[in-house]
Order: C-alpha cells, then sequence, then structure tokens
C-alpha cells in the first residue's frame, strides 16, 4: 500500500497509517481518500489489490 506516512506528502510504503482523527472518506476508481482533522491533512491511499484464491 502506498500513503502518506508519518508526514504530509511523504509517499512510504505502510501498513499502518497513523491518523489523529479520521473525518471523511472518499473513494475513486484507484484511490481512496481520507480526511485527518487533528492532523490538518489529506491521505491518498492507492487501491491495490491481489488475488487470494481463484475458483475453478
Amino acid at each position: 500500500m502506498l500513503s502518506a506516512g508519518g508526514l504530509a506528502g511523504d509517499l512510504v510504503p505502510t501498513g499502518d497509517i497513523p491518523l489523529g482523527f479520521p473525518n471523511s472518506v472518499a473513494c475513486t476508481d484507484d484511490y481512496i481518500y481520507v480526511a485527518d482533522m487533528v492532523n490538518l491533512r489529506v491521505l491518498r491511499v492507492r487501491k491495490e489489490f491481489a488475488l487470494t484464491a481463484a475458483s475453478k
């Protein structure tokens, strides 16, 4: 997952995203946007999905 990590604007691969007070969430085909009110930022997370199982 690529997302803004500890500092706004820094792109780092991470599984955990520190949020102060997530207020709103919006989605597009490629990204999820999260408004973080305490840290005064909007995080943009790229949606990446991996196949975990396939049916025949």
